[in-house]
């Protein structure tokens, strides 16, 4: 078959060098190069074809380019890793320090109408720090595989709802809403914890980003072979050129909040790791001024 293809080729050239591929009989495919001159011998138009299995060389070059690609993945995760711990680790910490040297000269000099304002302060320091940390740790032991994966039946809604139990206090100091719009009976085949992660993120994401008196929606559907779940907020919106930067480890993209909190693109890569060990897919829909919706696929057992 092979040879036959070359001699239709070779019908008005005087040489040909190409690629091909050929699937032996036992349904093998592989990977030819072939080299082919027309001549002519004894008055007849001959065809002599060398043809040189490159299957092996073939795949070698994939793994070549694979390693290459992992490579730069891995260098981008350590100048990340180092970025996040020189720089937005140490700030809440410095925040800490600061105002707690503040709260005690005003205790000293008793104006404690100035202390519950510091404390204030300290406090989103604290939770700044503290979720960022346990995005770090996360993100490090699914770096080194030291995480487990143990899907399980879940009820969807009992997840859900517990982590925005979690975010209910940071979501109060902006008049933010949070409803879960999920059938209390919803079930899902997940790892827990992992789950309870990525809702976790991406609502902590949507109050950062939602204006006071705001609302964030938690909402589900069941599709064909699995469920949908998403976060929608009334949010600013994030640019289309933006979106092209979110879940990329080797982008240093993050923007202040609406009340100027801060960030680091930490929280997204994570879920995005997260569904994938689920085998799912994460996506957004974002337009300026009107919202946010990041969603996420999780397929059936």
């Amino acid at each position: 078959e092979v040879v036959e293809k070359n001699m239709k080729r070779t019908e008005s050239k005087k040489q040909t060098n190409f690629e091909a591929q050929h699937r032996l009989g036992n349904g093998d495919l592989r990977n030819v190069h072939i080299y082919s001159s027309p001549t002519i011998f004894h008055n007849k138009k001959m065809l002599f074809s060398t043809i040189i299995d490159t299957t092996e060389q073939h795949e070698h070059l994939i793994r070549i380019k694979q390693n290459e690609k992992n490579l730069k993945e891995l260098n981008a995760t350590k100048d990340r890793f180092f970025s996040i711990i020189a720089h937005d680790l140490r700030n809440p910490f410095n925040s800490l320090m600061g105002f707690s040297d503040i709260i005690l000269r005003n205790i000293r000099q008793n104006r404690l109408d100035q202390v519950e304002h510091h404390v204030n302060i300290m406090n989103k320091a604290a939770t700044q720090g503290s979720n960022l940390l346990n995005n770090l740790l996360e993100w490090s032991r699914s770096q080194s595989g030291r995480i487990q994966f143990a899907p399980e039946n879940h009820n969807l809604f009992v997840i859900a709802d517990s982590a925005v139990e979690m975010l209910t206090g940071q979501a109060r100091e902006k008049d933010i809403e949070l409803a879960v719009d999920i059938a209390p009976s919803l079930g899902v085949f997940a790892d827990a914890n992992m789950l309870h992660t990525i809702l976790r993120n991406l609502i902590s994401n949507a109050i950062k980003y939602t204006p006071k008196n705001g609302k964030i929606t938690i909402h589900a559907e069941p599709v064909k072979e699995g469920i949908n779940i998403g976060v929608t907020d009334t949010g600013v919106g994030i640019a289309e050129a933006d979106q092209k930067r979110l879940f990329k480890i080797e982008e240093d993209f993050s923007t202040p909040g609406t009340s100027n909190e801060a960030g680091t693109g930490l929280g997204l890569i994570l879920c995005k790791e997260f569904v994938e060990k689920h085998r799912g897919k994460i996506w957004l829909n974002s337009k300026v001024g009107e919202g946010t919706t990041f969603a996420f696929f999780i397929p059936e057992k």
